[in-house]
């Protein structure tokens, strides 16, 4: 049995040979092996790394109406439910300006969120406009009214402009191409530099205490008069960005999503002000809220209400020419 054991155990492998003089310990073969396989894979980064950014358009183009400019305006409303448009004309160094020389404004109107102040451009408002006339006195407070009208008036022109092209992108629906009227108002923040240190971390206007506000509305314009972070809220997320003071950015309310049914998406917008921001300065921002009435809707709605009318004066009629055939009939 021992001796069976013995003789089938395999012998001992050859002693490896030390290396020295012309031989090598491994061979040709068995090094060009392992160069193979310690050899580093190419590793290729990603080619996109840079945050998401809204689509910047030029507004002259929008103006004359180029395919491009339309084409991608159209594209991230879709998609995003936000764009940015430059090139319109609005000076943000003179309008800081003249907000920073005016604070009196903000003394009119006391609203506040959180740690800014609001004031709502509203001139008919008679109480507003007295205390106005009364602070800076009338000449300098028609002069003022002037210069901001101007940047109102502005500010409506670009949303009109933006909704016509949405609008129109929707050939097949013939009531989007009338618009008998339109609602707007004007909101001016304001941050100093106080308010800002105190905080963590806020928006601007607070997320939530104007959202349901906004969606009601076609389109909202933001003009942050400072490089700031700006961030929008959709129902893709949070997609924050930076912006400039020579930006401005426009987002859907949720009156052109239920009016393109869906196509469109709605957002929302907040500026954020953060703790290590060093301002020697107020932050100050604009924002438009701006819808349309449907001439074709309220068209329809009143032909209904005839319609109505008509019915119920037609069969008032018919009921008394049978009763008095009726009287005619019985009386002979």
């Amino acid at each position: 049995m021992r001796k069976h054991l013995s003789s089938s155990v395999a012998p001992p492998p050859s002693p490896i040979p030390t290396g020295r003089g012309s031989r090598s310990a491994v061979d040709s073969i068995l090094g060009e092996y392992i160069d193979q396989s310690i050899h580093v894979p190419h590793l290729t980064l990603p080619k996109n790394t840079h945050r998401w950014v809204p689509d910047e358009i030029y507004y002259p183009s929008l103006l004359l109406r180029e395919n491009d400019a339309m084409n991608r305006l159209l594209s991230s409303a879709a998609e995003f439910g936000v764009v940015r448009i430059i090139g319109h004309g609005i000076s943000s160094e003179a309008l800081r300006t003249m907000l920073t020389e005016n604070e009196w404004l903000f003394r009119l109107s006391r609203g506040k969120y959180g740690n800014y102040d609001k004031f709502v451009w509203d001139w008919s408002d008679n109480t507003m406009v007295q205390k106005a006339k009364v602070a800076i006195g009338e000449q300098n407070f028609l002069f003022f009214r002037q210069q901001l009208e101007e940047v109102l008036k502005k500010l409506k022109g670009i949303a009109k402009e933006v909704d016509e092209i949405i609008r129109m992108s929707n050939t097949s629906d013939e009531s989007w191409k009338k618009i008998e009227a339109e609602e707007v108002k004007m909101y001016i923040y304001r941050c100093t530099k106080n308010q800002s240190s105190s905080m963590d971390q806020t928006w601007l206007p607070p997320h939530n205490a104007t959202l349901e506000d906004s969606f009601k509305y076609a389109l909202n314009l933001y003009l942050p008069l400072e490089p700031l972070e700006f961030s929008v809220h959709s129902k893709r997320g949070r997609l924050p960005f930076k912006t400039s003071p020579h930006t401005i950015i426009v987002t859907l309310g949720h009156q052109l999503e239920e009016w393109s049914d869906g196509k469109f998406r709605s957002a929302d917008g907040e500026v954020a002000l953060k703790p290590n921001l060093h301002i020697d300065q107020a932050l100050l921002s604009l924002e438009l809220k701006w819808s349309f009435t449907n001439l074709n809707d309220d068209v329809y709605k009143t032909e209904k209400r005839i319609t109505l009318s008509d019915q119920v004066l037609i069969l008032v009629i018919l009921i008394l020419v049978y009763r008095m055939f009726l009287f005619m009939y019985t009386n002979n």
